[in-house]
């Protein structure tokens, strides 16, 4: 049952009633609410060092993606009836999957498609074509800055802050004009 159901029922006209007193979602919240189910991609450098958090150990070259298909993750993603793919853009070790310049240790450099590979392209695209929402979620760490897991994007060196922020909000703000020109284009 939605949050809609219970809008306009007898208690909530009865001054006093616990419905009538309750907070009602403001429709971004409704919205979000309707999506019901939301598929969660997380692929970054950790399976390849076998480990649930990324050390730098593997040599990015390593990274072989040939059977990668986006396509399939929405179709995987459509068929237990979610409305949005959240991919995890850059991860807690920094990892990038678009082209940036603000990092090399991104898909840039993996021997996927040559080093020009673009997942968040690529997944904004399919998304798009098929009628599912997509979101992208940016950790605001990087180990190498000092921001490591857990500091909400601090650095350990409170000299290296305001450059990192700098390079965070510039990723953040390529990732999202990137992401409206591509949906937009299509």
């Amino acid at each position: 049952m939605g949050l809609g159901a219970a809008a306009g029922t007898a208690a909530e006209q009865v001054p006093g009633t616990a419905a009538a007193v309750l907070a009602k979602a403001n429709a971004a919240q409704y919205a979000y609410h309707e999506l019901e189910r939301i598929m969660f991609v997380c692929l970054d450098p950790c399976p390849w060092q076998g480990r649930e958090y990324d050390n730098h150990t593997t040599d990015l070259k390593d990274m072989k993606l040939s059977k990668l298909d986006v396509d399939q993750w929405r179709a995987a993603a459509k068929s237990w009836g979610a409305r949005e793919i959240l991919l995890v853009s850059k991860h807690t070790g920094g990892f990038c999957w678009w082209q940036t310049e603000t990092s090399d240790y991104s898909v840039k450099n993996i021997a996927w498609k040559n080093g020009r590979g673009d997942l968040v392209d690529e997944v904004t695209r399919t998304c798009k074509r098929h009628g599912v929402k997509l979101g992208m979620y940016i950790y605001p760490g990087d180990d190498q800055w000092g921001a490591g897991i857990g500091s909400g994007g601090r650095t350990s060196d409170p000299v290296k802050q305001e450059a990192y922020n700098k390079v965070l909000r510039t990723k953040n703000s390529r990732l999202a004009k990137m992401t409206i020109a591509i949906k937009s284009a299509l």
